[in-house]
């Protein structure tokens, strides 16, 4: 389903900023993350990663920008300060057994599925997904997709992305995917619409 106006999401310039600064869409987050302009410092991260220096890299890490995926947050971005629901959900998924490049491309086949790219360390993925729900459901439905998530993919999933406060922190992939057309996830109609695992 193709909506008429793009959601808005709320930006934050770092995960220490509890303030929205500026509103994006996700059309333009795709093309943000496939520019340049996180390059440097994800392949930063990413290279102190592999060489041990895990503290350097959580230190850059928090420098990167983000979005809260689920809710508005006009001013701070606090539970009971949360807005309306945007119509999304993060899956996040970190320290996995499957090959990076192998779980983005077989992710690519849940319908739900609007933007997915890989983590800052480069270990992960962020998974932003369609939803049809509202905030006083959202965890109820998260928890929904992340049972169709894991048995589909086969990986364990952050649970605490129920949080609606959970942000999805900001890297480049020259390899973004994005799907504007996703389909909407409905708890109700879960067990009709669950895919079947992708095939080796």
């Amino acid at each position: 389903m193709t909506q008429n106006k793009e959601q808005e999401f709320s930006w934050y310039g770092s995960l220490y900023k509890t303030r929205e600064e500026k509103r994006v869409t996700l059309s333009w987050l795709d093309e943000f993350i496939k520019s340049d302009c996180l390059k440097f410092i994800t392949k930063e991260i990413r290279r102190l990663t592999a060489e041990g220096r895990h503290r350097e890299a959580k230190r850059l890490k928090l420098q990167l920008p983000a979005i809260a995926v689920s809710a508005l947050f006009p001013n701070e971005r606090l539970k009971e300060q949360a807005g309306e629901h945007t119509g999304y959900a993060l899956v996040d998924v970190d320290g996995m057994k499957t090959p990076v490049a192998e779980y983005m491309e077989r992710s690519k086949g849940l319908p739900w599925l609007v933007l997915a790219y890989v983590s800052a360390r480069g270990g992960g993925v962020h998974l932003i997904f369609r939803v049809e729900t509202d905030t006083v459901h959202h965890a109820e439905t998260c928890l929904a997709l992340y049972d169709i998530v894991e048995t589909t993919l086969g990986e364990a999933v952050d649970r605490g992305c129920t949080d609606i406060t959970r942000t999805s922190l900001v890297c480049w992939d020259a390899e973004c995917y994005y799907n504007p057309e996703a389909e909407t996830f409905r708890v109700e109609a879960a067990a009709d619409t669950h895919p079947s695992p992708a095939a080796d």
